[in-house]
């Protein structure tokens, strides 16, 4: 028997999703404090929750403290246990604890603090604030993950590469969403990438790569840039914070190559030395990594990416010239009273932006050889003679002329 029936079909197969997802938030996002820094209510804690979804491995957390005007803390200069310590800290979150926000170290007020959240590529952040009691609610906090680019110094490459900043402008209170956050760097050089605005947290996310950052190098001399936000409240009052980037130039690949850092000197016993000062003389080399950089000395007017010797000083040495127009150098003359000596070279290296400059610091070596003293012989003549005389001690021959003679030995 054949049984049959319709059945309507709605959908198709629900097979699971493969996009990598990784959620990151607070139940809230600031802690209050009444004045004198006490916590109101004095125990208070936030919860951080994480969701991942096709992402393998633990979630990572790390944090970077700000104080109460924005200024970055430094772990290494900070006393105690750094603030920010989350406690229960697993794959699906994490607590912080009001006495945990503040640190150990009373002498340095937190005004707020940056949590990242990262598994794999994915990563996210919450920042939880200082609230005190009579603080004006209506705010806007800027903070960044970094606030330096690093280069190397010839033609200015990123250093490593691929380095980018990431910019959070946090809303606290402010009108709307809808009220953009305007941004301007003074001279508008470089620009930030427009925002990405999270809707439900009122963070905007700017970000710039040093690539980017370093475009406007040759039309602009600048080493950092003050980016300033502002936005408003629903009675049009602005709220303004800033944030500073800078361009470091790393000079840790640069070699000074000298072709004669040492010299010895044939010298007589008296310290006089026998030969010219012919054998002093050497040049300055500059690499740096693999390139060789070029000598210039025209004042004012030097190129850049060049390198120039400034000055030069002895000790118990002439140099042939205390501020060379070359990339050589020598002595002239060595005092007899001592054996050695040296020349000091300060070197200055002008870096691919025409701006940054670097001293370095070179020493050459002079010493004598020395002739052993000689062996003298002294002789008179006569050696001995007799004089004749009366009983009273009177003389009756006129004393020899003695002749004293010397020789070296041998």
């Amino acid at each position: 028997v054949d049984v049959t029936s319709t059945k309507a079909f709605n959908g198709g197969n629900d097979f699971p999703s493969s996009d990598k997802l990784m959620t990151f938030e607070s139940d809230r996002n600031a802690f209050r404090f009444s004045s004198g820094s006490i916590g109101n209510p004095p125990f208070q804690q936030i919860q951080f929750k994480t969701r991942t979804n096709n992402l393998t491995g633990s979630v990572t957390y790390a944090s970077s403290a700000f104080d109460e005007n924005g200024a970055y803390i430094i772990p290494a200069s900070y006393s105690g246990t750094y603030p920010g310590t989350l406690t229960n800290v697993t794959s699906a979150g994490a607590i912080v604890k009001i006495a945990d926000f503040s640190g150990s170290d009373a002498s340095i007020t937190v005004g707020s603090i940056v949590y990242t959240a990262s598994i794999e590529e994915q990563e996210e952040f919450e920042t939880v604030y200082r609230l005190e009691d009579g603080d004006n609610a209506p705010q806007l906090i800027v903070t960044s993950n970094a606030n330096q680019f690093i280069y190397e110094p010839t033609t200015l490459s990123p250093k490593p590469s691929g380095q980018s900043i990431t910019i959070r402008a946090q809303r606290k209170n402010l009108f709307s969403l809808a009220t953009p956050i305007e941004v301007n760097s003074g001279s508008n050089t470089p620009p930030l990438s427009a925002p990405v605005t999270d809707a439900s947290t009122g963070i905007d996310t700017y970000t710039i790569s040093a690539l980017q950052f370093s475009s406007s190098f040759a039309s602009n001399n600048f080493n950092e840039v003050t980016y300033s936000f502002t936005g408003s409240d629903q009675f049009g009052i602005d709220f303004s914070d800033e944030i500073t980037l800078s361009k470091v130039i790393s000079f840790d690949a640069v070699s000074l190559v000298l072709s004669n850092e040492s010299t010895s000197f044939p010298a007589k016993s008296t310290g006089v030395v026998t030969s010219d000062f012919n054998a002093s003389k050497g040049n300055v080399q500059m690499y740096i990594g693999g390139t060789q950089i070029t000598h210039d000395d025209i004042g004012g007017g030097r190129v850049k990416n060049t390198f120039d010797i400034t000055s030069v000083s002895g000790t118990n040495v002439t140099p042939d010239s205390s501020s060379p127009t070359t990339n050589e150098y020598g002595i002239s003359a060595f005092e007899n009273s001592k054996d050695s000596g040296s020349l000091n070279l300060n070197i200055e290296y002008l870096a691919g932006d025409n701006a940054t400059s670097q001293s370095f610091q070179k020493v050459v070596s002079y010493t004598k050889s020395k002739n052993s003293v000689p062996n003298v012989e002294v002789s008179v003549t006569p050696s001995t003679q007799t004089i004749n005389a009366n009983s009273v001690g009177s003389g009756s021959v006129t004393p020899s002329t003695i002749t004293v003679s010397a020789k070296e030995g041998g």
